[in-house]
């Protein structure tokens, strides 16, 4: 698979590298394709503008800043029309209320990708290996469109998380809050950032 990832900071790029050894071609949009700080990437990856990127992947991976994100969309959405756009941003800062999220907002700035809430629960560290101890981190996807949810749960799979698909876009609103936590327990409660949540199931 293609995968475009529109942002190349420590999330993007750590995404990056893991798929790309996973066998994906990986091609990264960023606002200045030209500026050298890009060129370590170049090592697994295509780096072009933002709206190159997306028009020749099959899958776009969105991975900015929230207060980036609607220049961003804005930049792509012709681009990823009837393409899955798996979000990894949280809206931190933002007062969006108990009434949406940050997914859903995106998926209103553009209405003709399918948004995946993915990737935004944990840090860049974890997704660069999600296996702690010997025990998977869980990785929560929301989505509204069922195989669009599988794909992007193949993707993650593949990099060594355990999934669990939540059947609507609404739940995001949740993924955004366990992102907040794992925040806070990673900076104010003094966990730091080498943890992570995992599943537990009692057998019957």
């Amino acid at each position: 698979m293609r995968i475009g990832i529109v942002g190349a900071g420590k999330v993007g790029s750590t995404l990056g590298r893991r798929w790309a050894d996973c066998g994906h071609d990986i091609v990264y949009g960023v606002r200045n394709p030209e500026d050298t700080k890009h060129e370590p990437l170049q090592d697994h990856a295509v780096v072009l503008s933002s709206e190159k990127a997306a028009k020749k992947a099959d899958l776009v991976v969105l991975s900015v800043h929230w207060s980036a994100v609607r220049s961003a969309i804005d930049g792509i959405k012709d681009e990823i029309k009837g393409k899955i756009l798996v979000d990894c941003t949280n809206p931190v800062g933002a007062d969006l209320g108990a009434a949406t999220s940050g997914a859903e907002l995106i998926q209103t700035w553009a209405p003709g990708s399918n948004v995946v809430k993915a990737f935004n629960q944990i840090g860049f560290n974890i997704m660069a290996n999600p296996v702690l101890d010997g025990r998977k981190t869980v990785l929560f996807i929301a989505s509204d469109s069922k195989d669009s949810g599988a794909i992007v749960e193949g993707l993650a799979t593949q990099l060594g998380f355990d999934v669990v698909i939540m059947p609507s876009l609404v739940h995001a609103h949740h993924l955004e809050a366990l992102a907040m936590i794992w925040i806070s327990m990673s900076y104010k409660l003094g966990y730091g950032r080498e943890f992570a949540f995992s599943m537990i199931q009692r057998s019957t």
